[in-house]
């Protein structure tokens, strides 16, 4: 026989107020944002990427065997250097790393901070070595966001999507918006851990 519980559940609203009552990294905000355009694309290779989006449209990709999320950032580079990056991820690999580095060294990308898993370091020790000793601002955390936050002389680019910065043969998804609230809403939370 089961006993009868003598808690009683608590009623969504004392939940959420008990939350805003903790303290935490993290506001209740909200974004509200009309894009001009939103297009859609499926992409098979990153050589088939040919637009970014323009001031406040976003622009929505599937994309289907070894496709990198970090492509999307080399595509930007083609037409723009980045003043600064933000990377979150839940894991990153060797080879991004690698040319992380060539690209700060060549001055193509000026200012660098990386949110990655904390179990990082244990997982992938070799990377985590190569990633400590790059010119950029690491942070560890329980992350399991993939967000990347591209600022140029013109844009704000933001990359949110399921691929983490390492090579893989998955269907994944991302979203690309040029909008500087978006960019920035990501950042400042970013900033506070």
């Amino acid at each position: 026989m089961l006993k009868n519980q003598s808690n009683k559940r608590k009623s969504k609203h004392d939940l959420l107020s008990q939350h805003n009552k903790q303290e935490s990294n993290f506001k209740n905000q909200s974004i509200s944002i009309n894009p001009r355009n939103i297009s859609f694309s499926k992409l098979l290779r990153i050589s088939d990427f040919n637009q970014l989006p323009k001031k406040n449209d976003q622009i929505r990709i599937i994309t289907k065997k070894l496709i990198n999320s970090f492509d999307f950032i080399l595509s930007i580079l083609d037409n723009e250097d980045i003043i600064e990056l933000y990377l979150t991820s839940y894991r990153i690999g060797k080879k991004t790393v690698i040319q992380l580095s060539d690209l700060i060294n060549t001055n193509r990308i000026k200012n660098l901070t990386i949110l990655i898993n904390d179990g990082f370091p244990k997982f992938a020790p070799d990377v985590w070595n190569n990633l400590t000793v790059l010119n950029a601002n690491i942070k560890l955390d329980n992350n399991h966001t993939k967000i990347f936050l591209i600022k140029t002389k013109d844009n704000n680019y933001t990359i949110e999507g399921s691929g983490n910065l390492s090579i893989n043969a998955r269907i994944e998804q991302y979203i690309i918006d040029n909008n500087k609230q978006i960019y920035s809403f990501h950042k400042n939370w970013i900033d506070k851990i």
